[in-house]
């Protein structure tokens, strides 16, 4: 008998990236029931609110999948069938001590021994879970994220003289102080999502850096802006998977980010890859792309190859065959 899927998501928030990747899947399989905690910032009255919506909202008759942010959801789904998706290990990864303990134990070694299919959606988070808790590799299934469904390849014709270099976040890990440092004396227009802090203002100033800002848009406006732009720069130091890489070579936009596991995964033969922590490299892969046409013919070609792999059919169908085999069992 095919099972109903619930989808559980974090409480709805400025930040917006599992849902819409979750989204784009659920509209694929037309799943319609998705909850939201109801609490954000974990204070532990919140918490325990939280956790009682869980334990009152858990479907008994079908497939319940935790989507990511709230791993600990999967623990208090007593007698169901769970699917819990981890996107990264950044909460063990970037902390120590009690802390880290804390967090490996109820974000991470408690819902994977209670889940009966985790999914990674790297090859090397996978890796990283499969390390922190010792737990069979068979348990854990490596499902990448969908591009959205209003990417598609759209004819744009390189403006070498001033190129529109797209960088995507603007938070410490995306690495734009070294994008900014690195395209010093390049005549380029540097066209930047995300709020941008004083300190960052301060370096485009310091560097002049011809620039524009834009940020809270709708998927259709980051979809214009792709479009629109001749490079996209992700040299980004850490990330659970790199979606800007599959939006920039879908829409047939070459990319340049990091030589470093997932992006080098994630984008196949499809970017220039570059030291993120040299500027130097970056500056060197930022003027190659601009100087070389044949260079980013073949990357272009090679990304919009690769994204096929990445598109929403596939990946939806990828999950279906998840909840058809817990249907099963």
């Amino acid at each position: 008998m095919k099972r109903d899927i619930t989808y559980f998501y974090r409480a709805q928030h400025y930040e917006h990236s599992i849902e819409q990747v979750f989204g784009t899947v659920a509209s694929m399989l037309h799943i319609t029931d998705c909850k939201y905690l109801p609490y954000h910032r974990l204070s532990l009255m919140k918490m325990a609110k939280n956790i009682l919506y869980i334990v009152r909202q858990v479907n008994h008759h079908g497939v319940n999948h935790v989507t990511g942010d709230i791993n600990f959801s999967v623990v208090f789904m007593f007698r169901a069938k769970t699917v819990l998706t981890i996107h990264d290990l950044g909460l063990v990864e970037h902390y120590h001590g009690f802390r880290r303990f804390i967090f490996r134990l109820f974000w991470f070694y408690l819902p994977v021994k209670r889940a009966d299919i985790v999914t990674c959606i790297s090859q090397k988070t996978k890796e990283g879970l499969v390390k922190l808790l010792r737990v069979h590799p068979d348990k854990i299934r490596v499902i990448h994220n969908p591009v959205g469904i209003h990417y598609k390849y759209t004819e744009h014709r390189f403006n070498s003289q001033c190129p529109v270099i797209l960088h995507v976040g603007t938070n410490s890990k995306k690495n734009l102080a070294r994008v900014i440092m690195a395209l010093q004396g390049i005549p380029c227009e540097l066209r930047i999502i995300g709020k941008l802090g004083p300190r960052l203002i301060e370096l485009l100033k310091k560097h002049g850096i011809r620039y524009s800002n834009v940020y809270n848009l709708t998927e259709e406006e980051v979809v214009h802006e792709y479009n629109q732009c001749d490079v996209v720069s992700f040299p980004s130091l850490y990330e659970g998977f790199g979606m800007p890489i599959i939006e920039g070579q879908t829409t047939g936009r070459v990319v340049l980010t990091s030589l470093r596991e997932p992006m080098t995964e994630v984008a196949g033969q499809g970017a220039l890859f570059v030291d993120p922590t040299d500027v130097a490299s970056i500056r060197e892969g930022f003027k190659r792309l601009i100087a070389e046409p044949e260079l980013r013919d073949r990357l272009i070609w090679e990304g919009r190859r690769n994204a096929e792999q990445y598109q929403p059919r596939v990946i939806a169908d990828a999950y279906q065959r998840i909840y058809d085999e817990l249907s099963r069992s």
